[in-house]
């Protein structure tokens, strides 16, 4: 027999997503859930740090550019209030740029160090996808720097 907090936790879950999916394409207010502020949030990859919850999303921003999906992040301690970090993982502009269009990825933390394992996308270049990787020591300031050197190839003929 299913506990019973699970069924109301479960229950509670289902009746916030109907009442965000309202929000979301029905009347502005109220909103109870963060919304990018220049594209749309995609692929959340949520990471817990003590008393706060990361989630990392990719920023579909359809603006007309030929890269995409640069990664940006919200913090919340309460899943109430946001705090909106922006843009951490940047898009390169060069259509012969592994870094073309950013995918999902996860984030791990060692010792005092943040890693960000990404999906770099570019259809122009063979392999069109590969891992990369890039780390901070603040996960929420915009101090992430990119590994040009780690890449994780996948087998050949995989697209």
């Amino acid at each position: 027999m299913l506990n019973r907090n699970i069924i109301k936790t479960a229950g509670s879950a289902l009746v916030m997503l109907l009442i965000g999916s309202q929000c979301a394409f029905g009347a502005q207010e109220p909103q109870f859930f963060p919304v990018s502020q220049d594209g749309f949030i995609g692929d959340t990859m949520p990471f817990a740090d003590g008393d706060e919850m990361h989630i990392f999303y990719l920023n579909d921003q359809r603006n007309g550019t030929i890269g995409f999906h640069p990664w940006n992040q919200v913090s919340t301690a309460d899943f109430v209030n946001f705090r909106d970090i922006g843009e951490v993982l940047p898009v390169v502009h060069n259509e012969y740029d592994r870094d073309l269009a950013l995918g999902t990825g996860s984030v791990i933390k060692k010792d005092d160090v943040y890693y960000a394992f990404y999906t770099a996308h570019n259809g122009n270049i063979e392999p069109k996808e590969v891992i990369r990787m890039a780390t901070s020591t603040d996960i929420n300031a915009n101090g992430w720097e990119k590994s040009r050197e780690f890449m994780l190839n996948p087998p050949k003929g995989y697209e």
